[in-house]
């Protein structure tokens, strides 16, 4: 009876994890690329270029470029456009439009409230035409900013948010948003475009941040361009961040400010410097956190980073306050608002302060080595999955080691 029971549960589990291997499948196409997804209603296709795209087979279809890329988008309301370089864009048929620019590649943009601008360098952009302009750097490129609020913020983020809530994303396709996103070709905000970056953001994006972490931390090293590897090196500490490791996110930003903040381009620099002021903030390291503030004040003055920053200063020369608590100030991102999401880990979170303070007792103490029993009974296996504290764990064992031969050579 015993042994049957035994095989009984044996065949549940077996079921039960066929079932959850069926939920996904994956193919590849000539060039190597092998892409996941829902194994139940969605297909394949593959362009001349050897490259698959997937997509649900009720009411969605694809297109080819003369670039050999294709690209998938809803066969209701929506169309695609083909610039001079052979790439193909997918829009809305209702209220959207297309302007190329000399260089040969075109931008799609709301035909209601935008216009556009092209730079020396023959390339256009899209911007709002009210409470918006335009500034060129020595190069000839134009970047469109807000004339008063934040100049920091992208036009990009807002036809980026414009564009996705067209997509017409149903409660079954809602888990696979991002994955949809992807395969349509719609760029990620600031005009980075780089498969391996795009595969890291879709992992981050369905939640699996050990996973996106270690992509990044590779794509940092090796990536296509160095606006990729910027991208990538942010989002290191980003994903530690929403991992609650907030001891190793901000070693991961002091190494990205490190790395990047050197030169003129300052993109993610405030978002950098202000998350780095919040997670010192977290783990009680006020006058760290102000020192972060500051800087992103001094430097940025007229960004909603700076705005937040001096908030937070504010809130330390009080009666302190935590952050969870006091609040930002900003407004958190709506469900659609993909992009401010993806640039700041700590929009609408709570830290767990048990959390911190067992983990905080635990570097103490290891520091210390003093009531290190005590600090180490204390950590949940949740705490023990951080990565400060394996490597804290690390640090303690090869200490103990070290006394431990200190004692025998006294001996």
């Amino acid at each position: 009876m015993k042994n049957r029971v035994l095989i009984i549960i044996a065949l549940m589990v077996m079921a039960l994890t066929q079932s959850a291997y069926a939920y996904w499948t994956w193919t590849e196409g000539s060039d190597g690329v092998r892409i996941y997804y829902p194994s139940s209603g969605w297909t394949w296709t593959e362009g001349s270029d050897g490259r698959r795209v997937v997509y649900p087979v009720d009411g969605w279809t694809w297109t080819e470029g003369r670039n050999k890329r294709r690209v998938v988008y809803p066969v209701n309301d929506w169309t695609w456009t083909e610039d001079s370089t052979g790439r193909r864009l997918v829009y809305p048929t209702s209220g959207w439009s297309w302007t190329e620019g000399r260089d040969g590649e075109r931008v799609i943009y709301p035909t209601s409230g935008w216009t556009w601008t092209e730079g020396r360098d023959g390339h256009r952009i899209t911007y709002p035409n009210s409470g918006w302009t335009w500034r060129e750097d020595p190069s000839g490129r134009r970047v469109a900013y807000q004339i008063s609020g934040d100049p920091y913020l992208r036009a990009e983020d807002l036809l980026y948010n414009l564009l996705v809530a067209r997509i017409p994303i149903t409660k079954e396709l809602h888990p696979f948003s991002y994955l949809l996103i992807e395969q349509m070709g719609i760029e990620y905000p600031g005009g980075i475009y780089d498969y391996e970056l795009r595969r890291a953001h879709t992992m981050l994006n369905m939640n699996d941040f050990y996973g996106a972490r270690d992509q990044f931390r590779k794509i940092a090293q090796t990536g296509s361009t160095d606006e990729v590897r910027r991208d990538a090196a942010y989002y290191i500490g980003y994903c530690s961040a929403q991992l609650q490791d907030y001891w190793q996110a901000i070693s991961e930003f002091s190494d990205f400010l490190i790395q990047y903040d050197v030169n003129y381009n300052t993109r993610l620099i405030p978002e950098a410097l202000y998350t780095t002021g919040i997670l010192h903030e977290y783990i009680g390291r006020n006058s760290d956190a102000a020192s972060y503030y500051r800087k992103c004040i001094s430097r940025f003055a007229h960004t909603q980073m700076a705005v937040q920053s001096q908030e937070r200063l504010n809130a330390l020369g009080r009666t302190y306050r935590h952050f969870a608590d006091a609040g930002s100030g900003a407004t958190p991102p709506s469900d659609n608002d993909h992009a401010a999401a993806r640039r700041n880990p700590l929009f609408n979170k709570k830290p767990n302060s048990a959390q911190i303070a067992r983990v905080c007792q635990f570097i103490y103490a290891v520091d210390r080595m003093s009531d290190v029993k005590d600090a180490l009974s204390k950590l949940t296996p949740a705490d023990r999955q951080l990565l400060t504290v394996k490597n804290y764990l690390k640090i303690l064992s090869e200490k103990q080691q070290f006394e431990g031969l200190h004692q025998q050579n006294e001996n």
